[in-house]
């Protein structure tokens, strides 16, 4: 299972969002990803623009399309491009990161708990030069040699 499908459960069971703030979200997702979410619009072929009226209809269309993600897609947006954050320290990444490993640690152990399955993730940092240390796994119980099977055979 993916860890934004895992977030995604986890978030839509346990939490509860504003809808200003999707909005708020939403609009940052429309302006990163404009001509995707312009060719939801039925005109979108005739449209080179994006006038501030059409991402109202783009929201809608967006929410029709994933009735059931439509909240988590942008959220996930967000939260990879804090991670992506180039101007952050060592020390802002390094906090971040660990912040992210222990959310996601409880969010997936939660629903493990609660939907009875096996799992394990890693997540790993991307800057070679500064990300050595930055490295998290992560197994239910009952997937405890998951990792060590997998990587014996």
């Amino acid at each position: 299972m993916p860890v934004q499908q895992v977030i995604a459960c986890f978030t839509k069971q346990f939490s509860h969002t504003n809808t200003f703030n999707n909005w708020n979200i939403y609009q940052k997702y429309f302006t990163a990803h404009q001509v995707r979410e312009l060719a939801r619009l039925p005109e979108a072929e005739n449209i080179t623009t994006t006038p501030t009226e059409k991402m109202s209809q783009c929201y809608k269309a967006f929410q029709q399309e994933f009735p059931d993600a439509w909240q988590e897609i942008p959220e996930m947006y967000k939260e990879a491009e804090v991670l992506g954050d180039v101007d952050k320290t060592v020390a802002q990444c390094q906090k971040l990161f660990h912040k992210s490993t222990r959310k996601l640690a409880q969010s997936f152990a939660a629903m493990a708990k609660s939907h009875v399955f096996k799992g394990a993730f890693v997540m790993a940092g991307s800057v070679v030069n500064q990300d050595g240390g930055l490295a998290f796994a992560f197994t239910t119980p009952g997937a405890n040699d998951f990792f060590r099977a997998l990587l014996h055979r």
